[in-house]
């Protein structure tokens, strides 16, 4: 079934609100501190509701910015394996725009949804930078490539501070598997945007979609009717009395 894909700068916006709901209240983010919690037996973690609250909150800026920063780092290689015939200078330059439209969204999204001040919107950019730097590091095409391993994202460190302090050590390991698994969110959202499915489905709509032809018109029944008087039942003669 082939797939056709067509992105606008509304996708950018949509992309934004997609990574929100992923990492926002009962999304990915409260699966896997409920995980961590049965896994290692830290039950005290979900007993204080208003501490587990600021303890995923917390967690899920960390996490909006891994997926964050792995959205920008793969929204050129969209543009260039969608436009193959155009040139790499237009391609690039369309990336940057809709990237850029990804985080002004990105940017009131969170406002209107976590009421962020804008001192924090400008911590939350430079903690996005931070991340970006990372991903640049460790991607396959950079000649950096073969020293990833002293190039260690901050997310495993920094959530294992917010979600186990006291076992740094096994956090630290289930936030590593925790952000292959937002990385890979964020890539399948990425994808997803635009396509439209182009197969027997779709022609079968199309078909239905098209007037039917019109055959030869049935006889219309004539409107009137003819009058049938009902007969009118027989008067019935008053006996009169005799005098």
């Amino acid at each position: 079934m082939a797939v056709k894909r067509k992105l606008f700068l509304t996708h950018a916006g949509e992309l934004a609100h997609l990574l929100l709901r992923t990492v926002g209240r009962g999304g990915a983010v409260t699966g896997f501190v409920r995980s961590y919690a049965e896994r290692h037996d830290r039950r005290t973690l979900l007993g204080n509701p208003g501490q587990l609250r600021e303890v995923e909150s917390t967690i899920a800026r960390e996490a909006l910015l891994v997926m964050a920063a792995e959205a920008r780092r793969l929204v050129p290689r969209v543009f260039t394996s969608m436009a193959r015939g155009s040139l790499r200078a237009e391609q690039l330059a369309l990336s940057q725009v809709f990237a850029n439209e990804f985080l002004a969204s990105l940017d009131r999204a969170m406002t209107a949804t976590t009421g962020e001040a804008p001192g924090e919107a400008e911590t939350f950019q430079r903690d996005l930078e931070m991340y970006d730097r990372w991903t640049t590091r460790r991607s396959p095409g950079n000649v950096m490539a073969k020293a990833a391993d002293a190039a260690r994202s901050p997310f495993p460190d920094r959530c294992a501070l917010l979600l186990d302090p006291s076992m740094m050590g096994e956090a630290r390991q289930a936030a590593s598997e925790f952000e292959i698994e937002l990385t890979g969110l964020a890539k399948k959202l990425l994808e997803q945007l635009g396509r439209q499915r182009v197969g027997p489905a779709t022609a079968s709509a199309r078909r239905a979609r098209k007037p039917l032809r019109r055959g030869k018109k049935p006889a219309r029944r004539s409107k009137k009717r003819l009058l049938v008087r009902k007969p009118r039942p027989a008067r019935r003669q008053r006996r009169r009395g005799k005098g």
